[in-house]
Protein backbone atom coordinates (compact mmCIF):
# COMPACT_ATOMS: atom_id res chain seq x y z
CA UNK A 1 0.00 0.00 0.00
CA UNK A 2 2.63 2.32 0.98
CA UNK A 3 4.54 1.46 -2.41
CA UNK A 4 1.21 2.52 -4.24
CA UNK A 5 0.94 5.80 -2.61
CA UNK A 6 4.80 5.76 -3.57
CA UNK A 7 4.15 5.84 -7.44
CA UNK A 8 1.22 7.56 -6.97
CA UNK A 9 3.02 10.77 -5.48
CA UNK A 10 5.67 10.30 -8.26
CA UNK A 11 3.75 10.12 -10.73
CA UNK A 12 1.70 13.44 -9.75
CA UNK A 13 5.35 14.82 -9.33
CA UNK A 14 6.40 14.13 -12.91
CA UNK A 15 3.17 15.20 -14.20
CA UNK A 16 4.01 18.23 -12.30
CA UNK A 17 7.19 18.46 -13.75
CA UNK A 18 5.90 17.73 -17.17
CA UNK A 19 3.11 20.47 -17.04
CA UNK A 20 5.37 22.93 -15.73
CA UNK A 21 7.57 22.41 -18.83
CA UNK A 22 5.11 22.87 -20.97
CA UNK A 23 4.46 26.30 -19.72
CA UNK A 24 7.78 27.06 -19.93
CA UNK A 25 8.31 26.47 -23.54
CA UNK A 26 4.64 28.44 -24.25
CA UNK A 27 6.34 31.25 -22.20
CA UNK A 28 9.57 30.83 -24.25
CA UNK A 29 7.76 31.21 -27.69
CA UNK A 30 5.58 33.66 -26.74
CA UNK A 31 8.96 35.72 -26.33
CA UNK A 32 10.42 34.57 -29.60
CA UNK A 33 6.94 36.12 -31.14
CA UNK A 34 7.73 39.46 -29.23
CA UNK A 35 11.19 39.47 -30.28
CA UNK A 36 10.29 38.69 -33.73
CA UNK A 37 8.07 41.61 -34.13
CA UNK A 38 9.61 44.11 -36.30
CA UNK A 39 10.48 46.99 -33.89
CA UNK A 40 8.55 50.96 -35.09
CA UNK A 41 11.85 53.24 -36.88
CA UNK A 42 12.55 56.08 -35.05
CA UNK A 43 11.57 58.79 -37.57
CA UNK A 44 14.99 61.32 -37.55
CA UNK A 45 14.19 64.97 -37.97
CA UNK A 46 17.06 67.56 -38.36
CA UNK A 47 15.99 71.30 -37.28
CA UNK A 48 17.66 73.83 -38.08
CA UNK A 49 17.56 77.87 -38.01
CA UNK A 50 18.02 80.24 -40.52
CA UNK A 51 21.09 81.96 -39.69
CA UNK A 52 23.07 78.62 -38.95
CA UNK A 53 23.45 78.03 -42.59
CA UNK A 54 25.77 79.14 -45.35
CA UNK A 55 24.77 82.75 -47.19
CA UNK A 56 22.90 82.28 -50.43
CA UNK A 57 22.83 86.06 -51.60
CA UNK A 58 22.53 85.59 -55.37
CA UNK A 59 19.23 84.14 -56.99
CA UNK A 60 18.31 82.16 -60.39
CA UNK A 61 14.51 83.29 -61.52
CA UNK A 62 11.53 83.18 -61.77
CA UNK A 63 11.69 79.40 -63.22
CA UNK A 64 9.21 76.65 -63.65
CA UNK A 65 6.99 79.01 -65.15
CA UNK A 66 7.27 81.45 -62.87
CA UNK A 67 6.59 79.18 -59.78
CA UNK A 68 10.06 79.35 -58.38
CA UNK A 69 12.92 81.41 -57.45
CA UNK A 70 16.17 79.39 -56.43
CA UNK A 71 18.83 80.55 -54.09
CA UNK A 72 22.42 80.08 -55.03
CA UNK A 73 25.45 79.36 -52.24
CA UNK A 74 28.01 82.17 -52.01
CA UNK A 75 30.87 81.30 -54.32
CA UNK A 76 29.79 78.51 -56.45
CA UNK A 77 30.08 78.33 -59.78
CA UNK A 78 26.68 78.92 -62.14
CA UNK A 79 27.28 76.69 -65.02
CA UNK A 80 25.85 77.25 -68.49
CA UNK A 81 22.11 76.53 -68.28
CA UNK A 82 20.38 72.95 -69.39
CA UNK A 83 17.04 72.30 -69.64
CA UNK A 84 16.98 69.14 -67.66
CA UNK A 85 16.96 71.41 -64.64
CA UNK A 86 15.65 74.48 -63.22
CA UNK A 87 18.92 75.15 -61.66
CA UNK A 88 22.65 73.97 -61.21
CA UNK A 89 25.74 75.31 -59.55
CA UNK A 90 28.74 73.53 -58.74
CA UNK A 91 31.47 74.62 -56.32
CA UNK A 92 34.39 75.13 -58.51
CA UNK A 93 34.08 76.00 -62.03
CA UNK A 94 36.61 72.94 -63.90
CA UNK A 95 34.97 70.48 -61.37
CA UNK A 96 31.61 69.09 -61.55
CA UNK A 97 31.80 67.59 -58.26
CA UNK A 98 30.26 69.05 -55.99
CA UNK A 99 27.09 69.88 -57.35
CA UNK A 100 23.54 70.94 -56.75
CA UNK A 101 20.63 70.51 -58.73
CA UNK A 102 16.95 71.49 -58.66
CA UNK A 103 14.35 69.87 -60.46
CA UNK A 104 10.93 69.97 -60.15
CA UNK A 105 7.44 71.18 -61.09
CA UNK A 106 3.60 70.42 -60.38
CA UNK A 107 3.60 68.05 -57.69
CA UNK A 108 1.19 64.88 -58.34
CA UNK A 109 1.48 63.22 -54.64
CA UNK A 110 -1.47 61.47 -52.80
CA UNK A 111 -1.70 60.81 -48.99
CA UNK A 112 -2.60 57.78 -47.80
CA UNK A 113 -6.32 58.46 -48.08
CA UNK A 114 -6.09 59.80 -51.53
CA UNK A 115 -6.05 63.47 -51.30
CA UNK A 116 -3.35 65.30 -53.04
CA UNK A 117 -0.68 66.92 -50.89
CA UNK A 118 -0.50 70.61 -51.49
CA UNK A 119 2.01 71.45 -48.87
CA UNK A 120 4.00 69.32 -46.57
CA UNK A 121 4.43 70.84 -42.81
CA UNK A 122 4.95 69.04 -39.54
CA UNK A 123 1.70 67.36 -39.46
CA UNK A 124 1.97 64.99 -42.74
CA UNK A 125 5.81 65.25 -42.82
CA UNK A 126 6.63 61.86 -41.17
CA UNK A 127 3.53 60.03 -42.96
CA UNK A 128 4.82 61.36 -46.13
CA UNK A 129 8.65 60.38 -45.44
CA UNK A 130 7.15 56.44 -44.11
CA UNK A 131 5.47 56.64 -47.57
CA UNK A 132 8.45 57.39 -49.74
CA UNK A 133 10.24 55.31 -48.31
CA UNK A 134 8.27 52.04 -49.19
CA UNK A 135 8.31 53.51 -52.52
CA UNK A 136 11.96 53.50 -52.88
CA UNK A 137 12.14 49.87 -51.19
CA UNK A 138 10.41 48.90 -53.54
CA UNK A 139 12.42 50.18 -56.73
CA UNK A 140 15.46 48.71 -55.32
CA UNK A 141 13.96 45.61 -54.59
CA UNK A 142 13.20 45.01 -58.30
CA UNK A 143 16.70 46.35 -58.74
CA UNK A 144 18.19 43.87 -56.39
CA UNK A 145 19.59 46.93 -53.79
CA UNK A 146 18.93 48.50 -50.69
CA UNK A 147 16.61 50.98 -49.73
CA UNK A 148 18.04 54.23 -48.16
CA UNK A 149 16.03 55.42 -44.83
CA UNK A 150 14.20 58.73 -45.27
CA UNK A 151 14.84 61.28 -42.48
CA UNK A 152 13.25 65.10 -42.05
CA UNK A 153 14.69 68.50 -42.50
CA UNK A 154 13.23 71.45 -40.65
CA UNK A 155 14.42 75.00 -41.03
CA UNK A 156 12.43 77.75 -40.02
CA UNK A 157 9.24 77.23 -41.61
CA UNK A 158 10.19 74.70 -44.47
CA UNK A 159 9.71 70.92 -44.03
CA UNK A 160 11.23 68.40 -46.13
CA UNK A 161 12.75 64.93 -46.42
CA UNK A 162 15.94 63.71 -47.70
CA UNK A 163 17.75 60.63 -48.19
CA UNK A 164 21.31 59.31 -49.96
CA UNK A 165 22.20 56.88 -52.50
CA UNK A 166 25.16 55.67 -53.87
CA UNK A 167 25.85 56.44 -57.77
CA UNK A 168 28.34 56.15 -60.14
CA UNK A 169 29.10 58.43 -62.61
CA UNK A 170 32.16 59.06 -65.31
CA UNK A 171 34.17 56.06 -63.19
CA UNK A 172 33.74 58.07 -59.80
CA UNK A 173 32.05 56.90 -57.23
CA UNK A 174 29.47 59.52 -56.07
CA UNK A 175 27.03 60.30 -53.25
CA UNK A 176 23.41 62.02 -53.89
CA UNK A 177 21.54 63.50 -51.56
CA UNK A 178 17.79 64.19 -52.79
CA UNK A 179 15.96 66.83 -50.44
CA UNK A 180 12.28 66.87 -51.39
CA UNK A 181 9.83 69.18 -50.50
CA UNK A 182 5.97 70.50 -51.31
CA UNK A 183 5.14 73.85 -51.20
CA UNK A 184 1.72 75.42 -52.66
CA UNK A 185 1.13 72.55 -55.17
CA UNK A 186 4.95 72.37 -56.40
CA UNK A 187 7.58 69.55 -55.89
CA UNK A 188 10.78 70.41 -56.00
CA UNK A 189 14.04 68.07 -54.95
CA UNK A 190 17.66 69.32 -54.62
CA UNK A 191 19.97 67.60 -55.50
CA UNK A 192 23.75 67.81 -54.16
CA UNK A 193 26.24 65.32 -55.79
CA UNK A 194 29.83 64.93 -54.27
CA UNK A 195 32.50 62.36 -54.14
CA UNK A 196 31.91 59.57 -52.10
CA UNK A 197 33.51 60.49 -48.81
CA UNK A 198 32.91 64.27 -49.12
CA UNK A 199 29.26 64.55 -49.31
CA UNK A 200 28.14 65.79 -45.53
CA UNK A 201 30.93 68.70 -45.40
CA UNK A 202 28.76 70.03 -48.62
CA UNK A 203 24.92 69.46 -47.21
CA UNK A 204 24.94 72.55 -45.30
CA UNK A 205 24.52 74.31 -48.89
CA UNK A 206 21.99 72.08 -50.30
CA UNK A 207 20.14 72.61 -46.80
CA UNK A 208 20.44 76.30 -47.37
CA UNK A 209 19.44 76.25 -51.28
CA UNK A 210 16.40 73.77 -50.35
CA UNK A 211 14.98 75.98 -47.37
CA UNK A 212 15.04 79.14 -48.86
CA UNK A 213 13.09 78.45 -51.72
CA UNK A 214 10.66 80.66 -52.84
CA UNK A 215 7.47 78.98 -54.72
CA UNK A 216 4.89 80.99 -55.90
CA UNK A 217 1.05 80.14 -57.11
Amino acid sequence: MQHLKAFALLGLGIAGLLLAGCVDVQELEQEQQRRAEPVPKLFVLETYSDDELPGTQRTIGPVDEEHLIVPLPDDWHVPPRNSRWLMRVQYERDNPYPSIIVTGGEASETDAEGSPIKHLSEANLQAYAKQLEQKLTEEQLEKGGGAPEVSGLKVGNFHGVMYVQPAVAGGKNLERLMIITIQRGRKYEVELRALRGTLRSFRPQAYAVAARLQVFE
